[in-house]
């Protein structure tokens, strides 16, 4: 609907714009091609036209559509006769003359919109046959449309590299190619084939020679075919226009007419770690006689296994490259291991690996850096596609060097710490903290024996110790004998929560709550927060109740799961008195019950309170949710 809507903008805003015909021309087609079914809702059908017709119509644009899923369209020539237009479009796909289209739309201006006519080359079933005088203009313009259609068609037929070499010379001067070195041709050549700019990457192959290379249809069709449709090309095409690759130059070998610039290739997306994901591969170039540089367009572009990868091989290129990859990117200077973990993991869940490089150490060891490569790109991967987030547990320092110990998070599955710990080895220098290792070390000379000892004795800590280290409770053996946290305190504490609720940050939520000192506890706490976390919720705060030694809020938890009408449910979120002050309590969450499963839950709720306290503390809540039934009921009749 989001698509169609987009399109029908294009149509009713066209006749405010320069270029209005063609813009409405365009949109016809990309709404029949996004949407063929709808096609009664973005053209000028005549609302009188029997089903038959529209049956043959519909068929007809389905056609259209599956014909439009390739090549590029333009807008190339258009008339006007009155309140009805014309417009010739080509469709163009890899520059092949025999894949060439010719589209001709017609337009009616209606309450100064151009509405396109459903029928291509036509005016049929738009009624204009009803109103006077328009049948003649209509005549004149399918007469003009069938000619121009068949004009056009010739002409592209018969020089289509024409209109190409016209937008190769708008994507780069003559003098760019002079001027710039080979690096910098090879890599906007790179920058070219990621965006799938043909007429860009064209321009670096020969295209703005003033004569062209003799194998210039050659190119033109492979180049243009392969950034088309990349992941159906040969060779390694699919490699150089995928957005997840990462580069460096690594060396260039130049004389005044020819040059070899040696690439290292690294695409962070695959799925095998180590020196097999990065590739060495050269471009060679050739300067013409008018003084342009020249890319020849690379063997192993054209061929799954290449000798020519193999031409300008040195043997230290594989070593070499992870340490200048990650030399390329800027490092950025920590003033403490807890911001540089907190960056790190935040990036693993990001779309760019490339923003885990300003935390990694700048090693001047082979082994250390190709370690670090495919080690942080393997974790990288193993966060970003699913809901699994990392989560930082512990942090230890001692003198310049540090260990942080993290997990990895599912808000659907939640447990802490999860089936694995990762480590981060951090060291201090004069530009700050930096990661130098991801892996926990059994035993290493270069660490102070007091780091290594918290290493192993974190690494063997139970759930109940990695939540008292996220400042979960402390935890109660049932509530003190003091009044009810103050409304102030209560809404404050509140406040908190629903923010880290809102961000699904543990180490935000925990130290908000508490729960009681057995194992039951942990586990409602997990079954609580695997409810709330997975699906984004707003919520809103009614009220503050207090009663006895409990305090409480009245929260409406709103979710709007994938655009239907949001879905409310009310809930008394209790809040006891610690030793650290007012802390939710998550196990005794309730329901305003308006379902029989709602009711269910809350039973279980008063079950095991009712084993943990007394009754008068029992009953002390149960004051508490009165009030919070009460509240929820008022707004209920108000509404």
């Amino acid at each position: 609907m989001k698509r169609l809507l987009a399109c029908l903008l294009i149509l009713t805003s066209a006749a405010a714009h320069a270029g209005a015909l063609g813009e409405a021309a365009m949109g016809f087609l990309k709404a029949t091609k996004d949407t063929p079914g709808k096609w009664e809702e973005f053209t000028a059908v005549f609302p009188g036209t029997t089903q038959e017709k529209k049956l043959v119509i519909a068929e007809r644009l389905n056609r259209l559509s599956k014909r439009l899923e390739q090549g590029d369209l333009r807008a190339v020539e258009e008339t006007t006769d009155g309140d009805l237009a014309a417009v010739i479009i080509s469709q163009i796909v890899d520059f092949d003359p025999s894949q060439i289209t010719i589209h001709a739309i017609g337009l009616i201006r209606r309450d100064d919109d151009w509405q396109p006519a459903p029928v291509l080359a036509s005016f049929e079933n738009t009624g204009l046959r009803y109103q006077p005088g328009m049948g003649a203009a209509a005549a004149r313009l399918e007469k003009w449309m069938l000619t121009r259609r068949n004009h056009h068609l010739t002409r592209l037929r018969e020089d289509i590299l024409s209109d190409l070499l016209t937008d190769i010379q708008a994507s780069k001067t003559k003098d760019e190619l002079m001027e710039d070195s080979p690096s910098e041709i090879v890599a906007d050549f790179m920058a070219a084939c990621r965006e799938l700019d043909t007429p860009l990457a064209l321009a670096h192959l020969g295209g703005l020679e003033p004569k062209l290379p003799e194998d210039w249809r050659d190119i033109v069709s492979i180049t243009s075919r392969a950034l088309h449709a990349p992941w159906k090309a040969d060779g390694q095409w699919q490699e150089l226009t995928d957005p997840s690759l990462l580069h460096v130059e690594l060396h260039t070998d130049a004389d005044a007419t020819n040059a070899t610039v040696t690439i290292g290739m690294f695409n962070a997306a695959r799925s095998r770690p180590g020196p097999a994901d990065w590739a060495i591969r050269h471009f060679s170039l050739e300067k013409s006689d008018a003084g342009l540089w020249r890319i020849r367009l690379p063997l192993w572009l054209l061929e799954e296994e290449s000798e020519d990868a193999n031409t300008h091989f040195v043997p230290t290129d594989y070593e070499n490259f992870p340490g200048r990859l990650i030399d390329s990117h800027e490092r950025k200077a920590f003033d403490t291991p807890i911001a540089l973990a907190d960056e790190f993991l935040t990036s693993l869940t990001g779309d760019d690996y490339a923003a885990v490089f300003p935390c990694l150490s700048r090693a001047v060891d082979v082994e250390e850096s190709t370690q670090l490569l495919s080690e942080t790109s393997r974790l990288w991967r193993s966060f970003r596609p699913g809901t699994q987030r990392p989560v930082r547990l512990d942090t230890h320092m001692v003198g310049d060097q540090a260990w942080v110990i993290y997990c990895g998070f599912d808000p659907k599955r939640p447990e802490i710490p999860g089936a694995t710990l990762h480590h981060l080895i951090l060291k201090k220098d004069e530009t700050g903290w930096a990661i130098v290792s991801t892996i926990a070390p059994e035993d290493d000379p270069d660490l102070p024996a007091a780091l290594l000892d918290w290493g192993h004795e974190a690494q063997a800590r139970d759930t109940d110790a990695w939540l008292a280290g996220m400042d979960f409770g402390p935890r109660l053996g049932g509530l003190a004998d003091a009044p009810a946290p103050s409304e102030d305190e209560a809404r404050a504490i509140t406040k908190t929560w629903t923010e880290a609720l809102d961000d699904t940050d543990l180490r935000k939520i925990f130290p908000t709550i508490t729960g009681f000192d057995d194992d039951t506890a942990i586990r409602r706490v997990f079954a609580f927060l695997g409810q709330e976390l997975p699906t984004p919720t707003h919520y809103e705060v009614l009220g503050i109740h207090r009663h006895g030694r409990w305090a409480g809020a009245t929260i409406v938890h709103r979710t709007d799961e994938d655009g239907d009408e949001p879905v409310e449910h009310r809930l008394l979120h209790p809040i006891v008195v610690t030793s650290n002050g007012p802390r939710i309590l998550p196990e005794a969450i309730l329901y305003h019950a308006t379902s029989r499963a709602q009711r269910f839950i809350n039973d279980s709720v008063w079950k095991r309170l009712r084993a943990r306290l007394p009754e008068p503390a029992v009953e002390e809540l149960d004051t508490l949710y009165q009030k919070h039934n009460k509240l929820c009921e008022s707004l209920t009749v108000t509404q």
